[in-house]
């Protein structure tokens, strides 16, 4: 979302289960930049990543794009710089709808990283091929890590398009104020932790972390999340600007849906 670019003529493109996929060059470098400790180890296994990562980027935006298509609208996906997206031909109108489709992505990577779990739990891969079983090892990651990171409720990540329904189904009359103003709370929390956590005395630090639930330790971030947090803080900011001025009228349930 933040580095989406417009279409190139090295642009790779394709069809899959009959949703046109066009991925821009700089999705290339992007999964190489997440990647890079996988380089690190050896060029094969940065190649292993780019496949791992680039499957589940792509089989994220399915998710959403089935979950269109189960309500009738066609879809598109495109793929682009440290993120994708996929693009109906018309928003339904039903808030549900539109929380179903924003749930269909982090859903589809949590399916793939239960399967990966329930394989290597009932079958003995000892024998396996040592690609295939860090192939295995870099998918569930990928699909855990990344999904639960998108469900936190920061627009305009999935979680942050799951808080804006649920607002609207909850009736609140401010669905998009209410939503930019906790992505923006959420978000400048996350980032506080994690400078306290990275620049906080290891004598202040340590006792603070045994405190603190396993659950709540996973969602701190690191330095590079900080940097995609603070810009996704500065979106919010700027949209809070925009839906808090007086309007004559806005229909909350009609805001069109975009990943």
């Amino acid at each position: 979302m933040l580095f989406r670019s417009d279409p190139t003529p090295w642009d790779v493109r394709f069809r899959i289960f009959g949703f046109p996929v066009r991925v821009h060059p700089l999705c290339w470098l992007g999964l190489a930049i997440l990647g890079q400790s996988s380089f690190n180890k050896g060029m094969e296994y940065g190649l292993i990543w780019m496949a791992c990562a680039f499957a589940s980027l792509l089989w994220h935006e399915l998710g959403h794009a089935f979950m269109m298509r189960r309500f009738g609208s066609p879809a598109y996906i495109e793929l682009f710089m440290l993120g994708g997206h996929a693009v109906p031909s018309y928003t339904p109108q039903q808030a549900w709808r539109r929380l179903l489709i924003a749930a269909a992505g982090p859903a589809a990577g949590l399916l793939v990283a239960l399967a990966v779990w329930v394989l290597t739990r009932t079958v003995d891969i000892t024998g396996w091929n040592k690609y295939l079983v860090v192939a295995l090892g870099m998918l569930y990651f990928i699909n855990l890590v990344w999904s639960l990171l998108n469900l936190l409720p920061v627009w305009p990540m999935d979680g942050g398009h799951i808080l804006r329904e649920v607002l609207v189904l909850r009736k609140n009359r401010f669905a998009d104020m209410r939503t930019h103003q906790i992505s923006i709370g959420v978000a400048g929390t996350l980032i506080a932790m994690s400078l306290f956590v990275l620049l906080g005395p290891p004598s202040l630090v340590g006792p603070v972390i045994s405190e603190l639930p396993s659950w709540l330790i996973f969602f701190i971030p690191g330095p590079i999340m900080c940097v995609f947090l603070a810009m996704m803080a500065f979106q919010n900011y700027q949209m809070l600007q925009i839906v808090s001025r007086p309007r004559i009228h806005r229909s909350d349930d009609r805001v069109p849906w975009e990943r």
